[in-house]
């Protein structure tokens, strides 16, 4: 299934069963995916701490990734021994 519905509705409207069905699961999708993020963002907006919440949490999932590529001890391609060799472009 695409995420993008236009491919899906072409093959629907050129027929096929399985086209017709997969238009109809991805509506469903679609309508599932609005309504969930529209009831989220409304408890977000209606509570301080949820929204506080989500924020925390997002600030310390950043840093933990910083955290972690910072310590990764990678270098750039371009670096060291080991430098990447140059594309075609």
């Amino acid at each position: 299934m695409t995420a993008w519905p236009w491919p899906v509705v072409r093959r629907a409207q050129d027929g096929g069963p399985t086209a017709g069905l997969q238009l109809g699961l991805l509506l469903i999708l679609l309508r599932i995916l609005v309504i969930a993020g529209a009831g989220v963002g409304l408890q977000l907006l209606a509570s301080e701490v949820a929204f506080s919440v989500v924020k925390m949490l997002g600030a310390c999932y950043r840093i933990y990734v910083d955290w972690s590529q910072w310590w990764a001890g990678a270098t750039l391609p371009l670096q060291g021994d080991n430098a990447a060799p140059v594309g075609p472009w």
